[in-house]
């Protein structure tokens, strides 16, 4: 059966709890760059600047949300919401990043050893939450004999420039090996031949420029591109080419008419079917996000646990992926992607309103009316869509003016 839509809820819980596994996940981020710049030494350096560090993000929080509220009870629950979370992030972020780099001692080394290979990624259990990126050849997915020369990952060069050893670390990778020999050892897992499977369909019968761009659309795998990358960059529709709420969106609203509705079971089978092409895909920020908040709205409404807004969708997700994935609370594509949200959320409808265009059903009752119905309904269309675009480019433009050195001006026309 299909349930019946519930009036959008507000979780007062989610904010203050999302903000504060984003504060807390913040400052192990933070807590583990300054240990390393300092060299305080493996674990125990880490943990302390990230409980020192947590300590005193905790109290000023605390103090301020003390201060400002007149209901204590009501400040009292909010911040302690913000505390567990925060506390509950650094802690997490702790787990995740104080154990000392296998690799470390053994760069320059030549190396020789038994890994599983993800995505370009060689993991081993004596690396343990450590990988290692291979260059030079490349090695399919499975377990693999890899024998190589391991090497530092660079850092940024230059201001502004793109830091490989931090992005590579928010993914718990720590060194490069230049692979000189590869033997597989065992097949690729069942989501790398997904994979594999999927990418002989979508670029069956297209030329080398338009595989690659459907190979970006659908899978993320952008390693082909070239020069197109460019061009999508200078106008502002990069973001098409890398997995995001876009793809989700449109595969979950092809599941719901697929099934039949929004019922319990129906719900519940296209959320797993969503997990499913995130394992496939990879679990980039912008596609867990989204998958996320497709998951609480849905299975929040059928089972009627929470029938919330997009905001506290949003800080769910935020949370949950932060709890997962720590690091990525510095990772460009995360920012973005909560960012424009944001934007879309909170400043798109009150500036579609103002951009709106007068006419609809009045004006079919009027001589030539139908036309000009039509006409205003195009209108109303690009103005919506338009103040969506802008929406999402003014919250993210310091952001992207930053990282990039450069705003692309065209794309909220691009992105209609």
């Amino acid at each position: 059966m299909v349930v019946e839509a519930r009036a959008p809820a507000f979780l007062p819980w989610a904010w203050p709890w999302a903000a504060g596994v984003v504060a807390g996940a913040a400052v192990g981020e933070a807590a583990v760059v300054q240990a390393a710049a300092a060299g305080a030494g493996g674990a125990a350096g880490t943990v302390g600047w990230i409980a020192a560090g947590s300590a005193l993000a905790l109290a000023a929080a605390l103090l301020a949300v003390r201060r400002a509220g007149t209901d204590g009870a009501a400040a009292g629950r909010l911040g302690a919401w913000f505390a567990a979370g925060a506390l509950l992030a650094a802690l997490r972020t702790a787990s995740v990043f104080a154990t000392a780099d296998p690799w470390a001692d053994r760069l320059g080394h030549e190396v020789a050893f038994e890994a599983r290979v993800v995505d370009g990624v060689a993991w081993t259990a004596e690396g343990g939450p450590r990988g290692v990126v291979l260059r030079g050849v490349e090695v399919p997915d499975g377990r693999a004999w890899l024998e190589g020369r391991l090497e530092a990952l660079p850092g940024r060069r230059n201001p502004g420039g793109f830091d490989a050893r931090a992005h590579y670390r928010r993914d718990g990778v720590g060194a490069a090996l230049v692979v000189a020999r590869t033997e597989a050892r065992a097949p690729p897992p069942a989501t790398a031949r997904a994979r594999a499977a999927l990418r002989r369909g979508v670029v069956a019968g297209l030329d080398a420029d338009a595989a690659a761009v459907m190979q970006a659309l659908t899978l993320g795998l952008r390693g082909d591109l070239g020069p197109l990358r460019d061009a999508f960059a200078a106008s502002g529709l990069a973001h098409v080419l890398a997995l995001s709420g876009l793809h989700v969106g449109v595969l979950a609203g092809v599941l719901i008419a697929a099934v039949g509705g929004v019922g319990r079971v129906r719900s519940l089978v296209v959320v797993v079917v969503l997990v499913g092409y995130v394992a496939v895909v990879g679990p980039a920020p912008a596609v867990v996000r989204a998958t996320a908040m497709v998951a609480f709205a849905l299975l929040g409404r059928a089972y009627g646990i929470g029938g919330a807004g997009w905001g506290s969708h949003l800080a769910l997700a935020a949370a949950a992926s932060l709890l997962v994935r720590p690091a990525w609370v510095g990772d460009l594509g995360f920012q973005l992607s909560y960012l424009s949200v944001l934007g879309m959320g909170w400043v798109a409808p009150p500036l579609a309103r103002r951009c709106g265009v007068a006419g609809g059903a009045d004006a079919a009752a009027r001589p030539g009316g139908r036309r000009a119905a039509r006409g205003a309904a195009v209108r109303r269309w690009v103005a919506r869509s338009l103040a969506v675009s802008l929406a999402a480019q003014v919250a993210t433009l310091p952001l992207v003016a930053s990282a990039f050195g450069a705003v692309p001006l065209a794309a909220p026309l691009a992105n209609l």
